[in-house]
């Protein structure tokens, strides 16, 4: 009787999984009833074990092409949970490519992370191509999440030679499209054209079989628009994401219709029509809530606050700006970034200590064979003690440069803050009202964006010293100078810096003309950092 039912639960699994790209809803049907008459059964029932771990496998994808990335991840978690999920069968490939990709969705790069090096581990050690293409493709979207896009594009270029290997059309046709938006992300326009053309050829010509096509190629038309735009061509790039949009619009995946919605709201924008920029934009907003992707929530409210505070509407613009720091704060501050560096850094040891117990063991064989050669293994092993002591102190070092690089990239990014919203207000300021000022308000307006760039020109030099510093690079180049003059300088750009000039007085006794040699620049930054901590920490009476 229940050798039927463990049949019929198969049929509906096979069903949902063919399904998934093509009719997701269908998908998420034939897993749910294959769930349901497994739910009858007796948990001692011989075999249910990988039918349970694929039924839910089954559930969490169609939920993930659905845009369900919380119900998705919740079903996919529940089947890693399972026995079965510890083999290293297809399932269980499929089923880490699965989580990955959903953590990535939800913005939560960290744990994609994590789970896309041991889908890469696991298929190398199967010797599964179509898996590793899978998930170097994976980690390749992973990498231009995070903004790192040489890694990004290195990563899909490995899943591109492998597709071409097995001859996957759909796979090509994929790290084409990933290519597109890497290649439009670091700026190189004319790469991403020819990546986003070729897409779109092989979704025109060849049959792909048992893949969702026409969702592929409204992507590919998305992501050649953006290229298109950031080259200058906006009609373009409107009539593609126009024609885009009326193919995502009929799937399921609500995803890439938030972000169509989005990038052609960005693309009105460009074009100077706010009201139709606001109108797409919202929509975004409103489909990207459904489904909870904070990547596309935050740029959403990022572009409705542009939009706003270029209508004149601020309170509508800071409202906007609230939630769009919250959520950055949220997914992407530094503390991830720091972690997934941290990560990388660990795989690597990981991958070392691998080696390092494989000698090891290569030793002890040799030393239960050979009775003789008890000498030699003792020395080896001596060997690699020492290695692991060297391990350890690499490990500390890097973990001590990672942190330095932390605190001083949390400074510089604080610091650049007010400069660079100068250049920007000022910017705006002789944008909108250059007619009007007069020509001294315009000379005053020019002379706070050199400060400003003259400020982050200095703080630029002054991560240079400290980097300097770190490796024993600085050297000192006196020159004769004035000490009344540096001083003066010093009192402006304190002043400058600070804006507490009540605080700050210059008195200056002896010869004002005096000349010393020593390196000047070298001995501001030094004067300026001193004096600066000196303000900051002092009572505002002092």
């Amino acid at each position: 009787m229940y050798n039927e039912q463990l049949h019929q639960i198969s049929f509906l699994n096979q069903k949902s999984a063919a399904l998934r790209t093509t009719d997701a809803e269908a998908s998420l049907s034939y897993a749910e009833e294959a769930l349901q008459l497994l739910a009858e059964l007796s948990p001692a029932t011989t075999g249910t074990g990988q039918i349970q771990l694929t039924s839910q496998l089954n559930k969490g994808a169609a939920l993930l092409y659905l845009s369900d990335f919380a119900g998705a991840l919740q079903w996919l978690l529940q089947a890693e949970s399972l026995p079965a999920a510890t083999g290293d069968g297809a399932a269980v490939l499929e089923l880490l490519g699965f989580i990955s990709h959903t953590y990535s969705r939800l913005g939560n790069y960290e744990n994609a992370l994590v789970y896309q090096q041991k889908h890469i581990k696991l298929s190398q050690e199967a010797g599964d191509k179509a898996q590793m293409a899978l998930a170097y493709r994976n980690l390749g979207i992973i990498y231009g999440e995070m903004g790192e896009l040489q890694a990004s594009v290195e990563q899909t270029c490995k899943s591109c030679e492998l597709a071409l290997e097995l001859a996957d059309c759909y796979g090509q046709a994929v790290c084409l499209n990933n290519l597109c938006l890497a290649y439009t992300k670091s700026g190189n326009y004319a790469e991403a054209l020819a990546c986003g053309q070729r897409g779109i050829t092989l979704c025109q010509t060849e049959t792909m079989a048992g893949q969702n096509v026409e969702r592929l190629y409204g992507i590919l038309l998305a992501n050649t628009a953006l290229a298109h735009r950031g080259h200058g061509d906006l009609a373009q790039a409107l009539q593609l994401q126009q024609q885009g949009l009326s193919i995502i619009s009929q799937q399921t995946d609500k995803y890439w219709h938030s972000q169509l919605l989005l990038q052609t709201g960005l693309t009105y924008m460009a074009l100077e029509d706010l009201a139709q920029a606001e109108q797409y934009v919202c929509q975004a907003l409103e489909l990207t809530q459904q489904h909870q992707n904070p990547w596309t929530e935050y740029q959403c409210h990022q572009q409705l606050a542009n939009i706003y505070e270029n209508q004149g509407d601020l309170a509508q613009a800071l409202a906007h700006h609230r939630h769009f720091h919250e959520i950055y704060e949220r997914t992407f501050g530094e503390e991830n970034r720091r972690k997934m560096r941290h990560l990388e850094i660990s795989y690597q040891v990981d991958a070392t200590q691998r080696e390092a117990e494989l000698l090891r063991q290569q030793n002890e064989q040799l030393e239960a064979a050979v009775q003789t050669r008890t000498g030699e293994l003792e020395a080896a092993l001596k060997r690699e003690h020492l290695l692991a002591r060297r391990l350890e102190a690499t490990l500390a070092e890097a973990e001590s440069i990672s942190d330095l690089r932390a605190r001083i990239i949390r400074t510089v990014s604080h610091e650049f803050r007010t400069p660079l919203t100068v250049i920007n207000t000022t910017a705006e300021l002789l944008t909108r009202y250059h007619d009007r000022m007069t020509e001294e308000k315009r000379q005053r307006q020019h002379l706070r964006i050199k400060e400003s760039i003259l400020y982050l020109t200095d703080l630029l030099q002054d991560v240079d010293l400290v980097d300097q510093v770190k490796h024993d690079q600085i050297k000192a180049k006196p020159q004769p100078w004035q000490f009344g003059e540096f001083a003066r300088d010093l009192e402006m750009e304190l002043r400058r810096q600070t804006n507490q000039s009540p605080r700050i007085s210059y008195c200056l006794e002896g010869d004002a003309g005096r000349r010393f040699a020593v390196d000047e620049q070298l001995l501001k930054q030094v004067c300026v950092n001193l004096l600066t901590n000196a303000l900051k920490y002092s009572e505002m009476d002092e």
